[in-house]
């Protein structure tokens, strides 16, 4: 990995989402790194370990820019990972997904200094990609078909009015796996107990994915030495200060319950697929669910069953890799191994 703790001993970054997978993950990274790590939370409780590990956890509320302006002032770097995947509409996405984004990132614009600001986006801004064999490059024209997608895509868009007075780059993941992720977990647990990978239907799309550290590395590659955003009006290239980020193989549902299988130690998995149909109701019936008990939304979603019958879902890691010098950490078999083993030790 093109990476030395000299880049990184000392320097004042923040980190939002801190508590949530991709978050803690990525701070554990900077704190082996020896940088100097702030994390606002909402719950202090959720960040202990953090805490123990040596970042400084401020608790308040997110939405209060005072509480905001006094955790960014000084910093070099801030990551802004905090992202809504589920809420009960758009407006209650877009709030989080682009609203807080903007909060954040003005209150940057305003420092005498402002810090590098990576913002963690997503596949889903893009959309789907046309075919297995062309994944999608940074440059293209992006047609995002969710809630989800379109908040992402918004915040993008949002950010080009503050390129011209704060360095911004985009970071665009796929599907995230790794040690800690639930999500995978149940896929991976009703594979351990039945034999069977369940999936929304049963056609050969493929999909990207990538490793939890493998986003670290290029967030922090893309914070050294990345493109930005270059400002609106601006002239610029297509894609220009954004970064896809994956792994090299793209699998089909069916080559992605194999390889977890086989992570697993399973020598055959049988993949099980719904209906579209089928699918679409599980999603409302848990909208409904949460709705009547009041809890917070979650997966599965309607959105969510929308991104997954939607078609392939693949981008390529070319200019990272070209640009920035990244490489996945192991292969794509040897990274699921690692997470079976974390999940299940």
């Amino acid at each position: 990995m093109n990476m030395t703790n000299y880049h990184w001993r000392g320097r004042k970054v923040l980190v939002t989402g801190a508590t949530g997978f991709v978050g803690r993950n990525f701070v554990s990274r900077l704190l082996s790194l020896g940088a100097d790590v702030v994390c606002p939370v909402r719950n202090a409780k959720k960040a202990e370990s953090l805490a123990q590990a040596g970042a400084e956890i401020v608790a308040g509320d997110l939405a209060d820019e005072a509480f905001l302006a006094r955790s960014v002032a000084g910093r070099e770097v801030v990551f802004h990972i905090a992202g809504s995947l589920s809420a009960y509409g758009y407006e209650d996405m877009a709030a989080v997904n682009v609203g807080l984004t903007e909060k954040i990132v003005r209150i940057c614009a305003s420092q005498e200094k402002p810090p590098v600001f990576l913002y963690v986006s997503s596949l889903a801004a893009m959309g789907p990609s046309r075919s297995a064999t062309r994944p999608h490059l940074e440059g293209d024209v992006p047609a995002p078909i969710s809630m989800y997608g379109r908040s992402k895509y918004a915040a993008e868009t949002m950010l080009r009015k503050y390129a011209g007075r704060v360095p911004i780059t985009v970071v665009r993941p796929p599907m995230i796996f790794g040690p800690g992720d639930q999500e995978v977990r149940k896929w991976l647990e009703t594979i351990r107990r039945t034999g069977f990978f369940l999936i929304p239907i049963l056609r050969p799309w493929h999909f990207s994915m990538v490793y939890v550290d493998d986003v670290s590395q290029v967030l922090l590659l893309a914070a050294e030495k990345g493109e930005r955003l270059p400002a609106t009006g601006a002239s610029r290239k297509p894609g220009e200060g954004i970064y896809f980020v994956a792994q090299n193989e793209h699998p089909s549902y069916l080559e992605m319950g194999q390889l977890f299988g086989d992570a697993m130690g399973k020598k055959r998995v049988r993949t099980v697929a719904t209906s579209w149909p089928l699918a679409y109701l599980a999603g409302f019936c848990c909208e409904c669910f949460v709705r009547w008990t009041g809890r917070p939304p979650m997966q599965p979603n309607v959105d969510k069953v929308r991104e997954g019958i939607a078609g392939h879902w693949t981008c390529s890691a070319e200019k990272a890799r070209r640009q920035l010098g990244f490489e996945p950490e192991g292969t794509l078999a040897q990274q699921l191994e690692k997470t079976v083993r974390s999940l299940f030790g």
